[in-house]
């Protein structure tokens, strides 16, 4: 992506640190399950969880899940990036694919970006367009703390 100051995380999603470790994580449907993802084979194998309620492996995706009770966490944060596009402040929708990211506007005016080509509705959510990754520039991340050991959850 273009210039900006350095991010933590490898990509947007949520993290959790388990033994002074950050892992990619996702809530599982009861809210204090948590989905540890991506772990390849070796990790897979080899990781045993603190408070593991449950595994699965998927051969066709070459990767693992590991499932963990809240209590595994020290901390839960939520990360997403923001930037700016020819001055309209932005934030990526998607992975960057070829050299192109698509991108919605920060601000919810229904104008927000009309002047620059974004298509879609501003009132629905969907107004977007894509770019070329090099516009995508002074990327910053935001790091929002979900959840912590001792405090509980922090938000919704």
């Amino acid at each position: 992506m273009g210039q900006g100051r350095m991010r933590t995380f490898p990509e947007e999603g949520m993290y959790a640190l388990i033994e002074g470790d950050w892992r990619s994580v996702s809530t599982g449907p009861a809210r204090d399950d948590i989905h540890v993802i991506d772990l390849d084979k070796e990790e897979f194998d080899r990781w045993v969880a603190p408070h593991e309620i449950g595994r699965r492996w998927s051969p066709s995706r070459g990767t693992g899940a590991v499932d963990v009770t809240i209590h595994a966490i020290d901390e839960l944060v939520e990360v997403r990036w923001t930037g700016r596009y020819r001055g309209l402040d932005v934030f990526p929708l998607g992975p960057v694919l070829d050299g192109w990211v698509a991108v919605s506007p920060v601000s919810l005016a229904e104008d927000a970006g009309e002047d620059l080509g974004f298509r879609g509705s501003a009132r629905f959510g969907d107004r977007h367009k894509r770019i070329p990754v090099e516009e995508f520039v002074d990327v910053s991340e935001e790091i929002k703390v979900v959840y912590r050991r001792g405090e509980g959850w922090l938000r919704g």
